[in-house]
């Protein structure tokens, strides 16, 4: 059920409880527009907080990346759809990838992630057997573009 549908629900409620206000006692009257107008706000709010895992690459040795794993935390807007599928995906494995799910594909984009790092070296023989392998190249340099994946682990209605 999408927001629309909250919100058309809410205000026939409304208009039902207007039309017996005379009946009702005006404390409880307050309460109850009191109370929907909250779970209103509540329904209203799209905010989510998202707990995901992504990579940092450093330089470890002369031809050697280390891949060490971040956890961050961002708050951002899922749409009723969003939320559904991370959700169920989340009840599935305990965590959720966005490649090849368009659906989730978007949360992805959201958040404010390093999208990819460039790593620069040079060939080097890792013992002497490699020497002459490496003999043949020219430029020895190399340039490497790694893209980011995340991993969700998390998402909290705030």
């Amino acid at each position: 059920m999408d927001s629309t549908n909250f919100n058309q629900i809410l205000q026939n409620t409304l208009s039902n409880i207007d039309e017996i206000k005379e009946n009702l006692d005006s404390e409880k009257y307050l309460q109850i527009s009191n109370d929907l107008n909250s779970l209103y706000k509540l329904l209203d709010n799209n905010f989510y907080e998202i707990k995901y895992i992504t990579q940092h690459f450093t330089r470890s040795g002369m031809n050697q990346f280390t891949a060490i794993p971040k956890i961050k935390k961002e708050i951002i807007k899922l749409t009723t759809a969003e939320y559904t599928e991370l959700e169920e995906k989340l009840c599935e494995d305990n965590f959720c990838t966005c490649s090849c799910n368009m659906i989730l594909s978007g949360i992805k984009e959201r958040l404010s992630k390093q999208t990819y790092s460039e790593l620069v070296g040079i060939f080097q023989p890792n013992c002497l057997e490699d020497e002459d392998s490496l003999s043949d190249i020219f430029d020895k340099s190399f340039e490497m573009t790694i893209h980011h994946s995340i991993a969700i682990v998390g998402c909290r209605k705030l």
